[in-house]
């Protein structure tokens, strides 16, 4: 029963190839997307979600559109936790 399926299967496909080709890669297309788009939130949910609170780390970054280097200035971290009262600690990291 099965073998008549897929006899069934390459039947249609050779019949209508314009179109088969177009659904097997909308659905091809449609299922990468949709792995993507998984595999993206499931790792910005699990960065530093090991620490007691999580909600309350930020990161500060510098985006410079011409420089692939983008660096923040070395006196913004004690400068904001001089101005703003809400900050607790800080910590700089360097990433090559």
């Amino acid at each position: 029963m099965f073998k008549n399926y897929i006899k069934i299967v390459f039947r249609g496909l050779k019949k209508n190839v314009v179109f088969s080709f177009i659904n097997i890669s909308g659905l091809t297309l449609g299922i990468t997307c949709a792995l993507l788009i998984f595999s993206f939130v499931k790792y910005e949910l699990s960065v530093d979600s090991f620490h007691n609170e999580v909600e309350n780390i930020y990161q500060v970054f510098a985006h410079k559109e011409f420089n692939r280097n983008s660096t923040t200035p070395v006196d913004l971290g004690p400068e904001l936790k001089k101005n703003i009262p809400g900050i607790i600690e800080l910590t700089r990291y360097h990433c090559p």
